[in-house]
């Protein structure tokens, strides 16, 4: 992203119109003067516009009067050609950026932004104004408040309120800096929530027929959710004139019957950005140290605010081992005798949870066991219908002494679940070959309509390996009246595979679904040890890659993308 004159360039080649200088009269006629003052309370706002055959620029002078020079002036365009649909804003305010004279402790130079004020009649250049980089840092984040369908905060009947001149052709795309949000959405919150005969629906104008459409509510809009959202409802405005009440519901202020739609927009306000998982990383993403010490590390996996308990399902998206037992299956997996290691999810009074540990005492130093958990909440998944209605079911398989050599359980809940392996504890897998020269395998899967949790594995593991206990576990995750949409599934790497195109990589989430091979074993004396990783390859796509995929002791593993909303 950049500022000033190339930011001017850069929003021409986009297809945005560029605005003449301020006071040049090709700005026309001023429009109007705002009913509502959402930003500075004590000023008043003048509406002037600039109308271009690939779109409009709208400019708002805020003043203490008519008269009295500008203190603020704020401006966007919006990118509006039909025939190319293109659909994009860029920003300029008037502050002046400086260089700080004095270097900082760190000899790096600092930039400052300060407004500057404009006289009645003045005639400024757009150069001077900020725009694009330059705005960062400034007077706010323009793409915060500025959010939905349509850059402008447009109130019916207002003076900003033009119709289809300032209609974009498509879901508006913000050019700023990238640190900045760069307008989520649409939503599709509304749409899942269940309304009984006399409530109300905000989606009877804010369609996309009407092109006013609500953005991805969340914590990455706090200008949005707590300015322009509450403002226009009338929650925590200031009544007292000159400032009007609530605008909003049009034309049905206060109608009680609004209020679920109203209820589920501000309380998602207060949640993590959509498609956003909780995340952990356990002892490293791929890797550890090796330790003679006895390691145990474990906790809470995100927070669990009201309205979005349970937070969802957690899943592992890398995974590093080794994964291997020494003791019998009679000893706790926790206890102080324990000799071994494992990772695990795991939910516990109603909250997700991990636990990883290792105890090599009495052997060699052994690096823990761990990669990066995560949860993605069900309100982010696509198709749910009510992600209040939805379900996780535990399931397990056990080996106690290692001689069952292929074994599965179902886990099978009822409905269409996603499925996830969330816990690797003892010698799940411990060679590349096994029966019928097919490595080890841990997994969960669907076949025939039924969910299984398999095993398979070798009576005799390479040296100094030895068979013995063994414990696999798994979680489906569903919601009533719901079947997962999955970009792939169950995708198998013995190396390096892409799970999905860099075109879908934002609209999904992955996760490890089943592992092979030799994951209890280690390379240079424990300092490189076998892992899986989902990750985003050079070219935008999301791949999932093994180590070590050659020689006796490498690995594989299966994963799953999901949609999101």
């Amino acid at each position: 992203m950049a500022g000033g004159q190339a930011y001017i360039e850069e929003c021409r080649r986009a297809g945005v119109p560029i605005p003449p200088d301020w006071g040049d009269p090709a700005w026309g006629r001023r429009v109007g003067t705002l009913r509502t003052r959402f930003i500075i309370r004590n000023e008043i706002a003048e509406v002037f516009a600039f109308r271009s055959p690939n779109g409009v620029c709208l400019a708002l002078p805020r003043s203490r009067g008519e008269s009295e020079p500008v203190t603020a002036l704020g401006i966007i365009c919006l990118g509006n050609d039909t025939a190319t649909n293109t659909s994009k804003a860029c920003f300029w305010d008037n502050i002046n950026v400086t260089p700080d004279p004095m270097p900082s402790s760190d000899n790096i130079y600092r930039q400052f932004r300060f407004p500057f004020d404009i006289g009645r009649g003045d005639t400024v250049p757009l150069s001077r104004f900020g725009g694009g980089a330059d705005l960062f840092g400034g007077n706010g984040v323009c793409s915060d408040c500025h959010a939905g369908h349509n850059p402008f905060i447009v109130h019916p009947g207002d003076a900003m309120d033009l119709g289809t001149t300032i209609t974009p052709s498509g879901w508006y795309e913000p050019l700023v800096d990238p640190r900045w949000p760069q307008n989520p959405g649409p939503t599709t919150l509304l749409e899942s929530i269940r309304l009984n005969p006399t409530d109300r629906s905000c989606l009877m104008c804010h369609s996309n027929l009407r092109k006013i459409r609500f953005p991805e509510v969340s914590t990455q809009l706090p200008g949005y959710c707590q300015t322009v959202l509450r403002d226009a409802l009338g929650i925590g405005f200031d009544p007292t004139p000159p400032v009007p009440a609530a605008t909003m519901p049009f034309g049905d202020i206060g109608n009680p019957n609004y209020q679920r739609h109203i209820d589920a927009l501000i309380t998602t306000c207060n949640l993590p950005p959509m498609g956003t998982p909780i995340r952990v990383v356990i002892n490293g993403a791929t890797q550890s140290l090796p330790t003679s010490d006895r390691v145990v590390t474990g906790g809470d996996l995100g927070p669990c605010t009201s309205g979005d308990c349970p937070i969802g399902f957690c899943y592992w998206r890398t995974l590093h081992g080794p994964f291997w037992q020494r003791t019998d299956s009679s000893i706790p997996i926790a206890a102080p005798d324990y000799r071994g290691s494992f990772a695990r999810i795991y939910a516990e009074g109603g909250r997700w949870k991990w636990l990883a540990l290792s105890d090599p005492t009495g052997g060699p130093a052994m690096p823990p066991s761990g990669g990066t958990a995560e949860c993605m909440v069900f309100r982010n998944i696509s198709g749910i219908p009510d992600p209040n209605n939805c379900f996780s079911a535990f399931a397990t398989i056990v080996d106690p002494i290692g001689t069952r050599l292929t074994d599965s359980v179902d886990a099978t809940v009822g409905g269409t679940t996603v499925n996830v392996l969330s816990g690797f504890i003892g010698n799940v897998a411990q060679a590349a070959f096994g029966m019928d020269q097919r490595p080890d395998t841990l997994r969960i899967s669907e076949e025939a309509g039924r969910v299984l949790l398999s095993q398979r594995h070798t009576d005799n593991p390479p040296p100094p390996l030895r068979i013995g206990p063994l414990t696999g576990e798994s979680w489906t995750n569903g919601c009533n009246a719901w079947a997962p949409n999955y970009a792939v599934r169950d995708i198998l790497s013995e190396s390096d595979v892409q799970l999905v195109p860099a075109s879908q990589s934002r609209d999904v989430f992955c996760f490890i679904t089943g592992i092979t091979g030799a994951w209890s074993s280690t390379r240079s004396a424990g300092t490189l040890q076998p892992f899986a990783e989902i990750y985003s390859g050079r070219e935008g796509d999301i791949r999932l890659r093994v180590f070590p995929s050659d020689g006796p002791d490498r690995v594989g593993a299966y994963a799953s993308c999901v949609k999101l909303r």
